[in-house]
């Protein structure tokens, strides 16, 4: 099997034999420790190399999340649609960087950037916190915000059903992989699917200098007071959206049958996701099934 993705392509059947092996005769504190000794090595090299240098030397954006199926996704979709049209009444439908339905997923861990090279050792941690772990329902709850509806920068559905299994299997997937990437977070698990970020209003500033200084105070005062009138206009609208229609638990249920390794890139369009490995529950062998996305 092959996992081949921007010109570089990693052979990864015997490093996945190797991988499990490794993982199942060892202490887990000596597995991290390999594996953060070996993936920080791997990282240095892929600096002194650079990220488009030769095969082995880049480095990849990743996280691990389950997949929603079709039925769920368009039910997210008309969710989105009905708060799209709420903002369009203010003028505010722009001011959301909407998520793609097909890019909704569920997000168990973002690891963040690792080297390509070490994907598969990845992979191989992520069928080993599955094993055991059976299909389980999950559904869509009510709208939200983060950090909160006075000031939103996260527009999100939240998740229910059995969430006792997808606490489980969370657990296990942080645990399993907390050699590679970024520090595991802090804060508790909080399971949602991401419909819309605001955006920052501060980027389109032009930049201008302004020679009247009152002029310039009085003009950041007056963007000031718009940025938090569109924010309470966001917070409002998802909140009267959210009580007032039901997203409909068991309309939006789906079965939770895989965990799937994404690699995004960050492109003009916005982000491209591509499937790395997908880990079948109560499987035991991630299949690799190379597919782009633009978010």
């Amino acid at each position: 099997m092959a996992l081949d993705n921007s010109g570089d392509e990693i052979r990864t059947r015997d490093l996945q034999v190797m991988s499990l092996a490794s993982y199942r005769a060892a202490p887990p504190r000596d597995v991290l420790f390999m594996i953060r000794q070996r993936h920080e090595k791997v990282k240095a090299n892929a600096g002194a190399a650079g990220t488009s240098g030769k095969a082995g030397g880049a480095m990849w954006r990743v996280f691990i999340a389950l997949p929603l199926d079709e039925n769920c996704k368009a039910h997210l979709a008309r969710r989105q649609e009905d708060l799209r049209a709420a903002l369009r009444r203010h003028a505010l439908d722009g001011a959301l960087a909407w998520t793609q339905p097909q890019n909704f997923h569920l997000t168990l861990r973002f690891v963040g950037d690792i080297a390509a090279e070490c994907s598969a050792e990845l992979a191989a941690a992520i069928m080993r916190a599955s094993e055991g772990i059976a299909p389980f329902r999950l559904d869509l709850r009510e709208l939200g915000c983060f950090p909160n509806s006075r000031n939103p920068r996260v527009v999100w559905a939240a998740v229910g059903g059995d969430l006792h299994a997808l606490q489980t299997l969370q657990n296990r997937i942080e645990r399993a992989t907390a050699g590679w990437g970024q520090p595991l977070e802090a804060r508790a698990f909080h399971p949602h699917l991401t419909l819309a970020r605001v955006r920052n209003p501060n980027r389109k500033r032009d930049g201008r200098h302004e020679a009247n200084h009152d002029d310039t105070q009085q003009r950041l005062e007056q963007q000031r007071l718009a940025q938090q009138e569109s924010a309470q206009r966001i917070g409002e609208a998802v909140h009267t959206l959210s009580s007032g229609a039901a997203l409909g638990a068991e309309e939006s249920a789906w079965t939770a049958r895989e965990v799937v390794l994404i690699r995004s890139e960050l492109a003009a369009g916005g982000a491209c996701y591509t499937k790395l490995a997908s880990v079948p529950l109560a499987g035991f062998s991630p299949v690799s099934q190379p597919g782009r996305q633009q978010e």
